[in-house]
């Protein structure tokens, strides 16, 4: 599999894996095609500094399938794409729970600040231009009312 290593905005340089051909996996007994995967970043995105990057916040990994009923329904996730990928290349296969898309590294960290007393693991990451157009329009709805522990609310 082929690799660069390339400077992200937080100062430091990072080998990154480069889009490898998709294929369908087998994950707890359910097929998961390619239209369901991480788009990874290609060369041009990570080389040409004419290509505008895209940042999304991940929000949780997961062996098991994310539901809905298991996401907290948070006004924000009304105004931001909600989604879910499945990232292959790990073995068992991760299931992600992200929303996106950013256009600066300082919107996605405010969203991340705010996601984190929901989801401590919130993380910004930057996205392969092909992963938001694949999930722009795609829209998890979640179904479970968040929950709060005095002043602080926390993921379920």
């Amino acid at each position: 599999m082929a690799s660069a290593r390339v400077s992200n905005p937080w100062g430091n340089d990072a080998r990154v894996e480069l889009a490898p051909d998709l294929w369908q996996r087998q994950s707890f007994g359910r097929s998961i095609d390619n239209t369901q995967t991480v788009r990874k970043l290609s060369l041009n995105e990570l080389q040409d500094p004419e290509v505008e990057p895209w940042y999304g916040v991940q929000l949780l990994q997961s062996e098991h399938l994310v539901k809905p009923e298991d996401v907290p329904a948070l006004d924000l996730f009304d105004v931001y794409s909600l989604y879910t990928v499945t990232d292959t290349q790990q073995q068992p296969p991760r299931h992600l729970l992200r929303i996106g898309f950013f256009s600066t590294v300082g919107a996605a960290q405010a969203v991340a600040s705010y996601l984190q007393h929901y989801y401590a693991a919130a993380e910004v990451l930057r996205v392969s231009a092909e992963e938001r157009a694949r999930f722009a329009e795609t829209q998890l709805k979640p179904h479970r009312p968040p929950a709060t522990t005095g002043n602080r609310p926390v993921a379920r």
